[in-house]
């Protein structure tokens, strides 16, 4: 039920006794405040997921930036020659094993 300050709602409850009804209690409840917070949720809501849209944009940004960085970067390395195995001729004399140096040159 609508009344000049807003929706409102009423409840109805009939007295008895032994002998009879009574009598009826009415009573009436402001229910405008729901309203308002509702529309306050609802406000607050769309902030969040906005603010939320906005992050996880940010951090794809990011992360995107950031792939793309080391995918150049593995690229021009490829150009240069450099490839993910590298060869074993000449290998270092600290990755030899020790008793090998003793034997002498192959």
């Amino acid at each position: 039920m609508l009344v000049d300050g807003g929706p409102v709602h009423v409840g109805v409850h009939h007295l008895q006794l032994d002998s009879g009804q009574k009598g009826s209690l009415i009573l009436l409840h402001d229910v405008s405040y729901a309203e308002l917070r509702s529309h306050d949720t609802q406000r607050y809501l769309l902030i969040f997921m906005g603010v939320l849209g906005l992050a996880v944009a940010l951090i794809t940004v990011v992360v995107a930036q950031l792939s793309w960085r080391g995918w150049v970067s593995g690229a021009r390395a490829l150009l240069r020659g450099e490839g993910l195995l590298r060869p074993v001729s000449g290998s270092s004399p600290e990755l030899e094993h020790p008793w090998r140096r003793t034997c002498g040159p192959d």
